[in-house]
């Protein structure tokens, strides 16, 4: 009898950390896998990335339009409201075998308040990760971890801190970082497709601007001026640039705007979703990647490539040492990415090794699941008094 495992995800950003994971979990016979995709997933202006899952040809049990788009620091708890609401009856009824989830955001709440209510064996990817923003995704990571059977770690440290916070080394599979695997054996076009495909000339080196609002105290009056202060720099540079639109937080609507009038410029391109195979073209050759994407801190240092982190988004984070950290001040920022541009920084990022894996994590996880009794992770009755 197949195991039945039902994958949760609400952005392009979630569902590209484990796409991989769920590709094999397709074309393996052992698993029957769909996903219960929501939020950001269905809104045109987040760029439309069910299509991405559809291209994919994962299957998908139940699609969610649950997105409150409203840019307040409200909506999203509106959004969960209603999400969670709408999946119950649904999950209850489809009966899995295991819930999957990854990251920090609405969609692992979510998913493990299914898991503990419900009965479900849950497996949570990426926890035990810890930023020094304070924002609400840090606790809600950790929220859901503890509510969560299994964990799926990409570093020591990571398993470490859910140690300290309680949680059993029994539940607890040191893997690596998925969103690695797509970077095995992978071909990218080349800079004349890139330029056809985007319809976008690329006739002289770019940088790859990636940045979100960032909604704590101090940060979010200051997203703008930040951008203003990346994209003037970066022009300086006589670099053309590629930037992505904002993810769905709040004070996402002014940086779309400031991105739309940006965009009058010859020299920048800016898009809302593209293709994995263009984006991983754009990606692995461009000169700096520039903004405060956790794929910065992640994954660029599997190409290697340069990175400027901008603002308190990721501080705190394991970065390896292609990383460089800036306040977004005009005088830092050009600093940091002076340096990062410079020929002794980049001489030394081939000798980089990622912290967070070598990319073969999914025949790892495969492995362990196939041999795991669930039904002995359900119940947490753990005490770390009495286990110290």
């Amino acid at each position: 009898m197949k195991l039945k495992i039902l994958g949760i995800t609400g952005s392009r950003a979630d569902y590209d950390l484990l796409s991989s994971l769920f590709k094999r979990f397709v074309s393996d016979q052992f698993f029957d896998f769909k996903l219960l995709v929501s939020n950001a997933h269905m809104s045109p202006r987040y760029g439309m990335s069910l299509d991405l899952i559809l291209k994919d040809n994962i299957p998908i049990l139940h699609k969610c339009e649950s997105l409150i788009d409203a840019d307040s620091h409200s909506s999203r708890l509106k959004t969960l409201s209603v999400n969670l609401i709408s999946c119950v009856d649904i999950v209850s009824s489809y009966e899995p075998d295991l819930l999957l989830y990854a990251g920090d955001r609405e969609d692992v709440i979510i998913g493990s308040l299914l898991s503990g209510y419900l009965n479900i064996p849950s497996a949570h990817f990426y926890g035990g990760d810890h930023v020094k923003d304070g924002h609400v995704d840090n606790i809600v990571r950790n929220a859901a971890s503890k509510m969560s059977s299994i964990h799926f770690t990409s570093h020591t440290s990571h398993t470490e801190r859910l140690i300290k916070l309680g949680e059993e080394r029994r539940r607890i599979f040191q893997v690596g970082s998925v969103s690695l695997e797509k970077f095995r054996d992978f071909d990218a076009f080349s800079i004349d497709e890139i330029s056809n495909k985007l319809d976008f000339n690329l006739n002289k080196e770019y940088a790859i601007v990636i940045y979100h609002p960032h909604p704590v105290l101090g940060e979010l009056e200051k997203n703008l001026s930040n951008l203003d202060n990346i994209i003037s720099e970066l022009l300086k540079r006589n670099l053309k640039i590629l930037i992505s639109s904002p993810n769905a937080d709040p004070g996402n609507q002014k940086l779309a705007n400031q991105l739309v009038n940006y965009s009058k410029n010859s020299d920048i391109f800016l898009y809302k979703n593209l293709s994995r195979d263009l984006f991983l073209s754009i990606f692995v050759q461009a000169k700096i990647l520039v903004g405060n994407s956790s794929a910065g801190i992640m994954e660029a240092s599997s190409i290697p490539l340069p990175v400027v982190n901008v603002g308190m988004r990721q501080v705190g984070r394991l970065a390896p040492d292609n990383v460089l950290f800036s306040s977004g001040d005009k005088l830092d920022l050009q600093e940091k990415i002076s340096t990062a541009l410079s020929e002794a920084f980049i001489k030394r990022l081939p000798d980089l090794s990622n912290p967070y894996g070598d990319g073969d994590s999914v025949n790892q996880i495969l492995g362990i699941l196939k041999n795991l009794e669930f039904k002995d992770f359900i119940l947490k009755t753990y005490d770390p008094l009495e286990n110290d």
